[in-house]
């Protein structure tokens, strides 16, 4: 899925929110006509079934859901990291409302950035370069040790110096033997 699918998915999620909401403040505290019963029931269900997949997306981009949550004093409790999004309609937490809103706002700015900015990755070769470099390390990783620890050890400086040595030559070398076949040619 395209980061602007991912993104339409939590903006759509943060628009069915907002309605609910809004429908919750349009009843004043009373008791909601059958209508609008039907509204926050369809709401509350396509919220609900949105959740782990909204929840997936935000943290793809590294925005977490939980918060730290300390009951007041008086009332007790205990106090604890809690899940935004899991705990949207839990009625002893009402008001981490804004908390969701803001959230989903801060998602959308990191898509947005993402988007925006992602694609001179794709074109820049001196990420590349610094992908094909960084490649050890993250195998490394990927077997579960500490990779930035092997990757800013004196070794791993060394690795990394050395290697981007070798690719600033051979991209000269490149762009020396282009240049004269075109000033030939």
């Amino acid at each position: 899925m395209s980061l602007k699918q991912k993104r339409k998915e939590i903006l759509e999620f943060q628009e069915a929110y907002k309605s609910y909401l809004a429908i919750l403040a349009a009843t004043n505290g009373d008791f909601p006509t059958e209508e609008e019963e039907h509204q926050l029931e369809d709401l509350r269900s396509k919220i609900n079934r949105a959740v782990p997949i909204v929840i997936s997306f935000i943290n793809q981009v590294g925005e977490p859901t939980t918060v730290h949550y300390a009951p007041p004093p008086a009332v007790g409790g205990l106090a604890g990291q809690i899940d935004l999004l899991q705990n949207i309609f839990n009625p002893t937490l009402s008001d981490i409302r804004q908390h969701v809103l803001d959230l989903l706002d801060r998602s959308l700015g990191r898509y947005d950035y993402l988007i925006r900015y992602r694609w001179r990755n794709w074109i820049n070769p001196l990420y590349w370069i610094g992908q094909v470099i960084r490649f050890p390390f993250k195998l490394v990783a990927f077997a579960g040790f500490d990779a930035t620890k092997v990757e800013f050890s004196f070794f791993g400086k060394i690795y990394k110096f050395l290697a981007g040595l070798f690719a600033f030559v051979v991209s000269v070398l490149e762009i020396y033997k282009f240049a004269k076949s075109i000033l030939e040619g």
